[in-house]
This record gives C-alpha cells, sequence and structure tokens, in this order.
C-alpha cells in the first residue's frame, strides 16, 4: 500500500524520480477544479430540494472525491505521463 501524500505520481520503481511539486500541483489542480464546479452544478439540477443542505454537499464531494481517484487522475497521469517524468 502506497501511503505517500502524492500516490498518484509515485513512480513505479525505485529508480525513478517522482515528478517535481509544482507539476503536480498543476495536473491537481486541471482535475479538481473543473470537478469542484460542474458536480454542485449536475446535483443541484438533479436534486434542486436539497439545494444548499449539507447532504447536497456530502453527496457532491463524495462524488468528486470518486472521480478524481477512479477516473480523472489515472486517466490524467497516463495523459501526461511523459511530461511528469521530464524533471
Amino acid at each position: 500500500m502506497r501511503t505517500e501524500p502524492a500516490f498518484w505520481f509515485t513512480p513505479p520503481t525505485v529508480n525513478v524520480r517522482q515528478p517535481r511539486r509544482w507539476k503536480q500541483f498543476l495536473i491537481t489542480l486541471l482535475v479538481i477544479f473543473p470537478s469542484t464546479n460542474l458536480v454542485p452544478a449536475v446535483t443541484g439540477m438533479l436534486l434542486p430540494s436539497l439545494k444548499g443542505s449539507l447532504l447536497l454537499h456530502l453527496i457532491n464531494d463524495a462524488c468528486v472525491v470518486a472521480l478524481v481517484v477512479w477516473f480523472w487522475m489515472p486517466i490524467v497521469t497516463r495523459l501526461f505521463a511523459g511530461w511528469l517524468k521530464k524533471n
């Protein structure tokens, strides 16, 4: 199990360097910013009766985390792998 904070960016082998922090920051921002803006817009339309509630906030957070962990980050880190490896 990888427990370091930037596990998406941890190389599979010991001899490979981890990407620079500013690159990790940009990739993470690329994923988080649209997710945290689009998910609340969609859930607000789908669940208008919950608008402004703590429950909808929890649903939004859960959706964003799930999208980032299981969908966006695997795709984006593969897509930008060459750039991330260049130090």
